[in-house]
Parts: C-alpha cells; structure tokens; sequence
C-alpha cells in the first residue's frame, strides 16, 4: 500500500446530561471524547489517495496502551465516544479499500475530568 500522509487529530471533552429530564451530578461518572481530524490526500509518495474506506481511531488510557478501536466510516471526519472520565489517548490511522492501514498520526491526549 502507498501510505497515507499522517494526520492532524483534534480533541475536545464534553460531558453532562443532554436530555432536559436527566439530571447529572457535577462530576458524572461519564464524558464524551470528540475527536477530529483532516482527512489526507496523498500518499506518502506524493501521489493522490483516491480510495480511503475508512479510519480507525484508537485510544487508551495510557500512552503506551492504545487498546480500544472505533471504526469511522470513510466519508466522517470526527468521532464522538462515551468514555468513563479520566485522560486518553487517541491516535487515527486510515484504512483504504483493500483493508491496508496508514501509519498511525501523532497521538493526542485529551483530559476529561
């Protein structure tokens, strides 16, 4: 596969009750981890990426533990996952049409106390 150019991952928590019959402790249990990213256009060797099927995005609790996976669909560029609160990292890696990974981008932590 010609790798896909890495990444630019965006992060940002939010967390609360959004329904107007709930009620939340100030510190709920619960926290969304929203994450985004740019999608590439070229491969690694300068050429067009014309078949992205999709991205995964993977965090952990740990910089070294990276062991939960989201599958997004190709045509999303964001992810919105209920976590239980704490510090995560995420790393988004793209995946093209014949099942072949990118390279994984930087990892981004993300705060959500």
């Amino acid at each position: 596969m010609k790798r896909a150019l890495p990444l630019i991952v965006l992060l940002a928590a939010c967390g609360g009750a959004s329904d107007q019959n709930a009620t939340a402790a100030p510190h709920a249990a619960w926290a969304t981890l929203n994450v985004s990213w740019t999608q590439p256009t070229l491969n690694v060797d300068g050429t067009a990426l014309t078949n992205i099927a999709s991205y995964r995005v993977t965090y952990g609790k740990s910089i070294d533990t990276l062991n939960k996976t989201v599958a997004v669909p190709f045509n999303q560029l964001s992810a919105a996952i209920p976590v239980p609160r704490g510090t995560y990292f995420v790393s988004v890696t793209t995946v093209n049409a014949l099942g072949e990974a990118s390279a994984p981008s930087g990892i981004a932590t993300a705060d959500l106390r």
